[in-house]
Formats: C-alpha cells, sequence, structure tokens
C-alpha cells in the first residue's frame, strides 16, 4: 500500500490515524469502489420500499466501512445442529483461540465489511440534538430516522444486506444496546476481528496516471458485474455517471 491521502483537518480526524493508503492492487481498489456505489445505487431503487433516502457518497453520510475476519461455519458438520446463538458462540470462541488450527477442517476464515451511511447527521435541537464532533460541523446529511434504521450494510461472501435494526425489527433487540441505540451502530466486532477501515473519500493528491489506470479497472469489474446479471445496475450506475467520472477512491486506514 502507499501513502497518500491525509484524512485529518480542522480537528477532524476521519480513520484511525491522520494517513490513509490507497491500495497497490488497483483492481482491489475498484472492486471495494464498486460496493460503495451498489450501495448508494441499490438504494436509490429502493426508496419508495425502504421508506428512506438513498444514501450520498461523502463524508457526512456513506464514506466508510470497516473490515474484518470471522469464521465461517455454517456449512459444515462442525455446526450442524446448533442455533444460531450457538454458531455465533463458536465463531467468538474460534476468534479468541490461540490454537485455531485445530478448526480448520471445519471452519473457514473469510472477509467481510460493514459499511455505515448516515454517519454524520447534522445536527438539529428538534430531531436530532446529538453533537458528533468536529466532523460533524456543517454536515449536508439531513437526521431521518428510517435512514438511521438502515444504515448499517454488510458486504459478506459477496453479497451486500442492508440490515434493518429499526424498533418493529428483530435485529433491534438482537444487535444494539442501550449505548448504541440511538445511532443505530453496529460493529464489526459483534462480526468477527476487526482488521482496517475503508475510506471513499475525493481525490485530491492522485496522479493522473494513476487515476486513468484505476477508471479502466473500475470499467472492467462493472463488466464483470453486467455479464454475471446486473446490467440494469451497471446501466444505472454509468446513466450517473459515477463509472465514466471516478472523482472518489478508496482509501485504507489502520
Amino acid at each position: 500500500m502507499l501513502p497518500v491521502c491525509p484524512i485529518a483537518a480542522a480537528h477532524c480526524q476521519l480513520g484511525r490515524n491522520p494517513w490513509a493508503y490507497s491500495f497497490a492492487n488497483t483492481d482491489c481498489s475498484a472492486y471495494t469502489a464498486t460496493l460503495f456505489y451498489n450501495i448508494a445505487a441499490g438504494r436509490e431503487a429502493l426508496v419508495q420500499q425502504l421508506r428512506a433516502p438513498a444514501p450520498q457518497l461523502d463524508r457526512f453520510d456513506l464514506f466508510h466501512g470497516h473490515i474484518f475476519t470471522a469464521w465461517n461455519c455454517s456449512s459444515n458438520h462442525a455446526v450442524q445442529g446448533t442455533n444460531s446463538t450457538q454458531r455465533r458462540q463458536l465463531r467468538v470462541q474460534v476468534n479468541q483461540s490461540d490454537t485455531a488450527a485445530q478448526y480448520q477442517q471445519s471452519c473457514s476464515s473469510q472477509v467481510g465489511i460493514l459499511f455505515h451511511a448516515a454517519e454524520y447527521p447534522a445536527y438539529d435541537d428538534a430531531v436530532f440534538p446529538i453533537n458528533l464532533g468536529h466532523c460533524q460541523v456543517n454536515s449536508s446529511c439531513k437526521y431521518n430516522q428510517r435512514s438511521m434504521d438502515l444504515r448499517n450494510i454488510l458486504w459478506w461472501q459477496g453479497q451486500l444486506a442492508v440490515l434493518d435494526v429499526g424498533v418493529h425489527s428483530p435485529l433491534h433487540d438482537l444487535l444494539l444496546h442501550e449505548g448504541t441505540e440511538p445511532l443505530r451502530t453496529l460493529y464489526e466486532e459483534d462480526f468477527g476481528k476487526p482488521v482496517a477501515d475503508l475510506l471513499l473519500l475525493q481525490q485530491q493528491h492522485r496522479r493522473r496516471r494513476r487515476l486513468a489506470a484505476e477508471q479502466q479497472r473500475l470499467h472492467r469489474v462493472y463488466a464483470r458485474v453486467a455479464a454475471k446479471g446486473s446490467r440494469q445496475l451497471s446501466a444505472r450506475l454509468a446513466g450517473q455517471g459515477q463509472v465514466q467520472d471516478l472523482s472518489h477512491a478508496v482509501y485504507v486506514s489502520y
């Protein structure tokens, strides 16, 4: 990875450290960028069904995700006959074990990403009287309760899933507690072992040649997505100019 982008200014630090790193492999960068774009475009197509506005790709709304690793035992004989709570306990035990090798024949370690939208809703005395610090200043993200309920998006085993943690969802009591309930925040620790943060940021320090290479790879990724049956989604993204004009880039903070 290459250190390229400062992510702290005016007392606002968006990542774990003041600097983030770009992927040396531009295919990885292009693929992770498509995940952000797919979330935004997919939610845009479901605005009426979900009764919530789609997230915007900016640093107040959808701009980051948390990479984690977890053990997948769901299709294995080691967890057959167990319920979801027991399977989660097994994964926690494996993650915490110093002798994880004994589980290699029954479980496999995989990578997941927990994305957060609506990260810094604008402060409002009437509807959102919560001070989130310097990064909230001048926020363009308007508070919407339903958007908060749907702000956690999980990428796991190649699939994106919006996690509804609203008060009427069974996930509300299962995944939230008193400290996380107001902001509807889930943490990557709930799913596995934290690794690093992904940040989708405006490109200000990218060389033109590298940007051109990344745009070409992003086109190739979308071509593969279209070939697998997501032509409508790819066409919608292209129509919005998100493929041709790659104004954002993905960085890693750890």
